[in-house]
């Protein structure tokens, strides 16, 4: 190989890097569409149904987490997170139809279930010093950004915080300790 055609390979390699690099940028920190966020209210529904499922409790459905986590990402996510949230349901719907020729929302319960185990292992691969470098550089990962506002919506919902929780309206004295008795459900505060 002579000097001539490393330099253009080098070259174009770098410059083809540097765009890439000045796209993926973009693509991170662009203003999401957010509008389009309240139309998949009903995909998250069910993503959160998954994550919480009713069953002698009332499941995040009941909860309408929903429209919470829609609210969260909304107001409260900051841009790096909210363009990969919305990525990350794109991206769960190409798979949904691309696997099983069919919306999310319609497929069974063991495909919804397959897939978001399969974004699960994606999102959870990198913890530790790369995981706080990676949340920091690109923002949380859809996964755990769809699993701690699951979270949240849920636990202070009315159904959560007083059907599937303890719930004490007025607890009285404070007691550092309390046992738990057999089959009581944790208490809702944090």
């Amino acid at each position: 190989m002579n000097r001539r055609k490393a330099l253009v390979g080098i070259t174009s390699g770098g410059l083809g890097l540097v765009f890439f690099s000045g796209y993926k940028w973009y693509d991170w920190n662009r203003k999401p569409n957010l509008e389009q966020l309240q139309g998949k209210q009903e995909m998250i529904n069910e993503l959160a149904e998954l994550i919480i499922p009713g069953t002698d409790t009332p499941g995040a459905i009941e909860a309408q987490v929903g429209k919470v986590v829609v609210d969260l990402i909304t107001s409260c996510a900051d841009r790096k997170t909210q363009n990969r949230f919305m990525n990350g349901l794109i991206d769960l719907e190409k798979k949904a139809l691309a696997l099983h020729g069919k919306n999310f929302p319609e497929c069974s319960n063991e495909e919804k279930h397959g897939l978001l185990t399969e974004v699960e292992n994606h999102d959870m691969k990198l913890d530790g010093f790369i995981g706080k470098a990676s949340k920091k550089m690109f923002g949380k990962s859809f996964f755990r950004t769809l699993r701690d506002y699951t979270s949240i919506a849920f636990c202070t919902s009315e159904l959560g915080a007083s059907k599937s929780l303890n719930y004490v309206l007025v607890p009285g004295k404070y007691m550092g300790c309390i046992p738990l008795e057999k089959d009581q459900p944790s208490w809702t505060t944090e």
